[in-house]
């Protein structure tokens, strides 16, 4: 008996060995096939049936471990971009609990249609980017990029495709690598819309204090020192100035804020008695930019008693009379300029700073109504509207409008003041438990102030905003210095005059500060005449309603 159960037990074991030495069967399937082709990111998926558990799967391509996997599905993705166009192994390892292993193979091949040159896929990632296929428009650059490596094309359409997907470093990389390549406005431009883009994307995540505020501030400073490359580049385009392109060269050194510059450039050519209109109506806007109200009036007459003022004109006049409060003078020639061309930008935009400058706020509401309506959507209309909303006590509707302005122009300077002024208007009611903010309202409107003064350096009403500014932090000697270089910027500005007033007063100034009162007096005898020497009160409240230029559509 005993034996026969020891000969059962033998043949047992001897089975258990034999099971043993068998290996398990293990099958694998791949989503990717043989004859497969690849192209851009592809994601090969491995699924394995195994009656052991599997502790790895390997993916090899080309004979190179890529890869690992140890949860199901097993997965790895493969950027054919970076492959050889043409033949392609790849190879999948499973390795299982018991020790058991197999491995599976798969030709494929790479095929991106890097033959069909770099411009056939730069000219689909522009197609790409029309739709704002973001991903695949990178896809397609990519390929180009690797048809010709310095395609500058694709390396600006791989910047734009970036920045749709808010990726702000990538696509300054790539606008930065395409702007070395070659130096063009587009490249600058792009440049400077990222840095717009950045700043914004700062605002969203965390607000406009301390450091943040700080960030925000270099992004606008490198947005408008791109925008002013850009325009350099178009100026050094246009070559020597000569009759031909003298307008040219004028418009694009408005565009830059360089308004004196662009006085004197078309000064060489202005004969007051036959004045040409076009170059007169630069003439008369860069007048009234660049702090000489009384040189635009001027040419404003001459163009009247001996020339044929045409809509703009009359724009620029009713501007003009607006801002020394002349508003039934002002309402006339927005008449004429309607008889001329009542769907002019520049006459519509005017009729928006009348209507403000009255502060009519159901003027301004309907006129920018009707531009809106009219599609008129340039930065000067988001800028009135960012100032009728912060009045209507609308401020994320108003600062929404700001944006709008600031992206389609970063120079316009006119954004940055009004926030600034936004800023010192808030921090002016920081009272009582609010009083804790003004500190970090101040620190904002002295860094857009800042900003504004980037895109205009000498900018009186920035200037001036500073000097307000260093008064409510109790900064005298520094705001003596912004306010005296305000008044020597807007030499016929009376609010740069009354701030200086103020400014002089308390550095126990008294004579300086009663001379610069009589200054602001002599140039505003309507509001200042027999007033004394201001209180910072009444200086930021005369700036607030004053000190604000015409920003028109030329």
């Amino acid at each position: 008996m005993r034996s026969s159960m020891n000969k059962a037990i033998g043949v047992l074991l001897v089975i258990s060995a034999f099971v043993a030495g068998i290996a398990q069967a293990i099958s694998i399937q791949s989503s990717v096939k043989d004859g497969d082709r690849l192209s851009g990111v592809v994601e090969i998926r491995v699924t394995v049936e195994s009656q052991s558990t599997v502790n790895q799967v390997e993916f090899y391509v080309n004979g190179e471990l890529r890869g690992t996997d140890a949860s199901t599905p097993y997965t790895i993705k493969l950027d054919t971009v970076l492959e050889k166009e043409g033949p392609l192994s790849i190879e999948v390892g499973v390795y299982t609990a018991s020790g058991d292993s197999k491995k599976f193979k798969i030709s494929a091949v790479v095929d991106n249609g890097v033959s069909k040159g770099a411009e056939f896929h730069y000219q689909n990632a522009l197609k790409f980017l029309q739709v704002s296929k973001w991903e695949e428009a990178i896809q397609a650059c990519r390929i180009a990029l690797k048809a010709d490596e310095t395609h500058y094309g694709a390396r600006l359409a791989m910047a734009r495709s970036y920045l749709g997907m808010d990726v702000y470093d990538e696509a300054q990389k790539w606008a930065e690598d395409a702007y070395l390549t070659k130096e063009t406005p587009e490249a600058a431009e792009l440049l400077s819309a990222i840095h717009v883009d950045r700043a914004f994307g700062i605002v969203s995540r965390s607000g406009e204090r301390g450091e943040a505020m700080k960030e925000i501030a270099n992004a606008f400073k490198a947005s408008i020192a791109q925008k002013v490359a850009a325009i350099d580049l178009r100026i050094k385009a246009l070559g020597p100035v000569t009759d031909a392109n003298r307008l040219q060269h004028a418009d694009l050194l408005i565009q830059k804020n360089d308004y004196s510059a662009a006085r004197r450039l078309l000064k060489e050519k202005y004969n007051q008695y036959e004045p040409d209109l076009a170059l007169a109506n630069r003439l008369i806007y860069a007048a009234m930019r660049s702090g000489r109200m009384s040189e635009a009036w001027e040419v404003s007459l001459a163009v009247s008693k001996y020339g044929a003022p045409d809509a703009v004109t009359s724009a620029l006049m009713a501007a003009g009379h607006a801002y020394y409060r002349r508003f039934d003078d002002a309402a006339n020639q927005l008449k004429e300029g309607v008889f001329s061309d009542p769907d002019s930008p520049t006459l519509m935009t005017a009729s928006a700073f009348v209507a403000l400058r009255k502060g009519d706020r159901g003027a301004v509401q309907s006129q920018l109504a009707s531009m809106l309506q009219k599609s008129v959507t340039n930065p000067a209309v988001y800028y009135y509207l960012a100032i009728l909303q912060f009045s209507l006590g609308q401020y994320m509707e108003s600062r929404d409008n700001l944006r709008n302005a600031i992206v389609q122009n970063p120079l316009l300077y006119d954004c940055y003041v009004q926030r600034g002024y936004e800023a010192l208007t808030l921090a002016e009611s920081a009272v009582g438990d609010l009083a804790k903010d003004k500190p970090v309202l101040l620190d904002q409107a002295k860094e857009f102030m800042e900003v504004a003064l980037a895109a205009k350096p000498d900018s009186a009403e920035a200037l001036n905003g500073l000097a307000l500014v260093m008064l409510n932090l109790g900064k005298y000697d520094e705001a003596v210095r912004y306010a005296d270089a305000a008044s020597k910027a807007g030499p016929e500005y009376p609010w740069a005059f009354y701030t200086l007033s103020c400014a002089l007063d308390r550095v126990r100034k008294t004579v300086e500060a009663q001379n610069a009162m009589n200054m602001a007096a002599k140039l505003d005898r309507d509001f200042l005449e027999g007033r004394g020497i201001p209180i910072l009160k009444e200086a930021w409240t005369y700036t607030a309603r004053n000190a604000r230029l015409p920003a028109l559509s030329l």
